[in-house]
């Protein structure tokens, strides 16, 4: 009985984990991606208590080297497009624009900034037309059409599958 518990739970799990959903994507510093069509996307901003708060984006691992999207002083709208060069990613905020270098991948990540502190983790909920972001320290909250890169369904199976080959492996021998 305990073992149809499992096998049933473990399917239940790999179900609600292979649909690309937003609230499945990696804890901590979120990962985005225009999508495949997609080679620009919209956000709006909704202003903050702050007048010192800023949202950027930057290539994954790089947050130094970021791109200013918003600085919070009232409603604002911005279309950031993004432009392949051979086997490099661009992004900027005018269509061709190469302001931002992401490197072989258009995935990218964001993070707000107020006047001392860069915060990359923040609450995300995600809607049918996109996600909203909202940042507690700063108080900013940004629509987006862009969704989060989820965590694909066959890296949950590779490893649900090599558990229980170890466990059968373990009880035969």
């Amino acid at each position: 009985m305990k073992k149809r518990c499992f096998i049933v739970f473990m399917a239940l799990a790999v179900c609600y984990c292979a649909v690309g959903h937003p609230k499945n994507a990696l804890a901590g510093v979120a990962v985005w991606s225009p999508g495949n069509n997609n080679l620009a996307f919209q956000m709006d901003l909704t202003p903050a208590r702050h007048t010192e708060c800023s949202l950027y984006m930057y290539k994954r691992g790089d947050m130094d080297n970021g791109l200013l999207l918003f600085q919070d002083r009232f409603f604002n709208s911005s279309t950031i497009y993004f432009t392949q060069a051979g086997d490099t990613w661009y992004a900027g905020l005018a269509a061709d624009s190469k302001a931002l270098n992401l490197g072989a991948s258009s995935a990218f990540s964001l993070y707000f900034c107020d006047s001392i502190n860069k915060y990359a983790s923040y609450d995300i909920n995600a809607t049918r037309m996109g996600s909203i972001l909202y940042d507690a320290n700063t108080g900013m909250r940004i629509y987006t059409s862009a969704n989060q890169v989820p965590i694909p369904a066959s890296a949950l199976l590779l490893c649900t599958g090599l558990i229980g080959l170890i466990g059968f492996r373990r009880r035969k021998g």
